[in-house]
């Protein structure tokens, strides 16, 4: 991934945003709130928060902080990854249908295929290189497709952009895994798409040390129905945790460029060995969506040792 003129501002904001001096110490980390009850101003009178299930300062700084790098309206963390594409699916309803990619992760595909068709939702897998057969995919039923902008395990480039347009065109939700992607290096909302999740545990954090998951949207009405979904079933992501992916976005952008860097050593060398018969990564202008790659993440080949 070559440098552009916002890495600094991106970096700076993952720092600041959403972790702000804390008033009453002065402390540059904002302290862990662990109580699950908060005290109100008075009878009948609410405050910013009332139970941790609802809301909790530390959890909303972690999606604060995200929603910036994000370029959303709001965000919200889960206990788990799995936990924030249950709450997506949790917005359809019986008889409802999606669309998904064949390139997905199994815990996605086991999500779809033995959770939600209990609740009599329908799920197409296709293709997602292919945007005709996305849209021949489509019934009168189909409320959300489903993608990922780096397909897990086969590393598929969901052109999302043309996605996003097709979802809208049909008045249908369109939601992206962006785990392997992270914010540094893609925002899908620019592009359209309605919501954006991640697996929090794997690059967000970035330590091997604690387990969530987020959602993303630009839409505050979509927002609020997401909200509903998670304080009504209560996969809240807890305070520790919560601090801890705070933690890990403070360093992702330079974590992330260095990873790159190394996939692509690993990649060149891989491609060259004689044993290997091929590599699946589009960094590699072999790939046959490497052009694709190159205009959703700004690869260029060029850049080499600094993709």
């Amino acid at each position: 991934m070559s440098t552009s003129k916002s890495d600094g501002e991106f970096r700076t904001r993952a720092i600041h945003v959403g972790n702000e001096v804390d008033p009453s110490t002065g402390a540059v980390v904002p302290p862990i709130h662990f109580a699950s009850t908060f005290r109100q101003p008075g009878a009948g009178e609410w405050g910013q928060y009332d139970y941790s299930r609802s809301g909790n300062p530390t959890r909303t700084g972690l999606q604060t902080t995200l929603a910036s790098l994000e370029n959303g309206c709001g965000t919200l963390a889960f206990s788990s990854g799995m936990a924030a594409i249950h709450a997506v699916t949790m917005l359809l309803e019986s008889g409802d249908h999606v669309v998904a990619g064949t390139d997905i992760y199994g815990g996605a595909y086991r999500l779809l295929h033995q959770i939600c068709n209990r609740s009599g939702i329908e799920v197409t897998l296709v293709d997602v290189t292919d945007l005709k057969a996305i849209e021949n995919a489509i019934t009168d039923r189909t409320k959300l497709i489903w993608t990922e902008s780096i397909g897990n395990p086969r590393m598929t480039i969901s052109d999302l952009p043309a996605i996003a347009r097709l979802a809208k065109s049909k008045g249908i939700l369109s939601g992206v895994d962006n785990t392997f992607g992270t914010p540094a290096l893609l925002r899908p909302l620019d592009f359209g798409i309605d919501i954006v999740m991640h697996s929090a545990t794997k690059y967000l954090g970035g330590h091997s040390d604690c387990l969530g998951g987020t959602l993303a949207v630009s839409d505050p009405e979509l927002y609020d129905q997401l909200y509903f979904v998670q304080n009504a079933t209560g996969a809240v992501l807890d305070p520790m945790s919560s601090f801890l992916i705070s933690r890990g976005l403070k360093t992702l952008d330079l974590r992330i460029r260095e990873q790159s860097r190394t996939a692509l050593r690993l990649a060149k060398w891989l491609e060259a060995h004689p044993m290997v018969r091929s590599v699946l990564y589009p960094g590699l202008t072999s790939h046959d969506q490497h052009e694709l790659a190159s205009q959703l993440f700004g690869l260029h080949q060029s850049d080499s040792e600094e993709t």
